[in-house]
C-alpha cells in the first residue's frame, strides 16, 4: 500500500488528511470517510479499520481530520452541516484529480452524524458513486438525542423523574433557542440540575448563555430532503443494540424517502451497537471493541460487487 499525508486549501482553511492506495498503475475507486459528532481526527478506530481493510483489495481510502480538530485548521465549533458538507465535497473534487483515483468509483462512507453529512455532500456537486452509512438516523438530530439520551438515562438504572426532568432541560433548551424561554429563567432551571450525577447524559450546556439559535436549526434538521435528491448505490449498517438511534424508524425513513427503485441494501449487524463492533464499556461512547465480521465481509461484498 501506499500511505501519503495530503493538505487541502478550503477557503484559507488547510484540512489534513491521510490517503492509501492500493499498489496498482490502474486509476483506483476511493472511499471517503466522513465522521461521527465524535471521533473527528484520523484515528478514529472505524477510520483505521477502513484504511486497513479496503486497500488490500484494491479500494483506496481518505480519512481526514476534521476542521478545527487533529492537525485541521478552521474553528470547528459550531459548524453547520452545510459546512462539514463543503469539506467533503473539497475533498471529493481533490481527489477527483489526483491521476491515481477513478472518479467514477468515488464514493463516500458516514458514520452516526457522518450518515447526515454524507447525503448532503452527495446531494451537491460532485456527486459520488456510491454511499455507504453507519447507524445513520434518519430522524432529526433533536428526536435523535431525545432517544439516546433516554437510552443512556435507563442503561445508567435512572427512573422516570430523572428521565422526565432530563428530557424537560432539553426541551427547554428548544425553547430558550427559539426565543420562547428567557436565558435567567433557562438558568434557573440548569442550576439545580448541573450537580446531578446524571446531567452529563443530558447533553446540554450548564451555562444558558450558551444556547443561540444554532441549537434549534441543528436539532430540527431534515436529512430528507437530501435523500429524496439522490440517485446512487446505498449501503445501511445498523447495530441490533444500538442506544443512540431508532433503528427501525431510521430505516424506514432510508427506504421512504430514497423510493421503492433505489439500489438500497440495508443490513442489520447482530451483537453490535452504534459502531459496528462488539464494544463492552457503557462509557465508551465511541465504542473500542472488535469490529463485527459480519459488517467487514458484507462491506467488501457490496463494494466488490459495484466497483469491480
Amino acid at each position: 500500500m501506499i500511505r501519503e499525508d495530503v493538505r487541502l486549501d478550503v477557503e484559507g482553511d488547510v484540512l489534513a488528511g491521510t490517503l492509501t492506495l492500493p499498489r496498482t498503475e490502474a486509476p483506483s475507486p476511493l472511499v471517503i470517510a466522513v465522521h461521527g459528532a465524535e471521533g473527528g481526527t484520523r484515528g478514529f478506530h472505524l477510520f483505521r479499520h477502513l484504511e486497513a481493510t479496503l486497500p488490500p483489495g484494491g479500494t483506496a481510502t481518505l480519512v481526514f481530520d476534521r476542521r478545527g480538530e487533529g492537525e485541521s485548521g478552521g474553528d470547528g465549533a459550531g459548524s453547520s452541516y452545510e459546512l462539514l458538507a463543503e469539506d467533503v465535497r473539497a475533498w471529493m473534487r481533490f481527489c477527483a484529480a489526483d491521476e491515481r483515483i477513478d472518479p467514477a468509483r468515488l464514493g463516500l462512507w458516514g458514520i452516526s452524524q457522518g450518515g447526515w453529512i454524507a447525503p448532503l455532500a452527495a446531494a451537491g456537486s460532485p456527486t459520488p458513486a456510491y454511499l455507504v452509512a453507519v447507524s445513520a438516523a434518519g430522524v432529526t438530530p433533536g428526536a435523535q438525542m431525545d432517544f439516546a439520551t433516554r437510552a443512556l438515562m435507563r442503561e445508567a438504572g435512572y427512573g422516570d423523574d430523572a428521565v422526565d426532568r432530563m428530557l424537560g432541560l432539553r426541551r427547554a433548551m428548544d425553547e430558550l433557542s427559539e426565543g420562547r424561554l428567557t436565558v435567567a429563567d433557562a438558568q434557573a432551571l440548569l442550576d439545580p440540575a448541573v450537580d446531578e450525577p446524571w446531567f452529563k447524559l443530558a447533553f446540554v450546556p450548564p451555562d444558558a448563555t450558551l444556547i443561540d439559535r444554532s441549537w434549534a436549526e441543528e436539532m430540527q434538521f431534515d436529512i430528507r430532503p437530501a435523500l429524496r435528491s439522490l440517485n446512487l448505490p446505498v449501503l445501511l449498517f445498523f447495530g441490533e443494540h444500538d442506544r443512540w438511534i431508532p433503528v427501525a424508524e431510521s430505516a424506514d425513513v432510508w427506504r421512504s424517502a430514497l423510493g421503492t427503485d433505489a439500489d438500497l441494501t440495508v443490513i442489520s449487524l447482530p451483537g453490535t451497537g452504534h459502531a459496528a463492533t462488539f464494544a463492552t464499556d457503557p462509557s465508551d461512547w465511541l465504542e473500542h471493541g472488535p469490529v463485527s465480521a459480519d459488517y467487514e465481509r458484507a462491506l467488501l461484498a457490496w463494494l466488490r460487487s459495484r466497483l469491480f
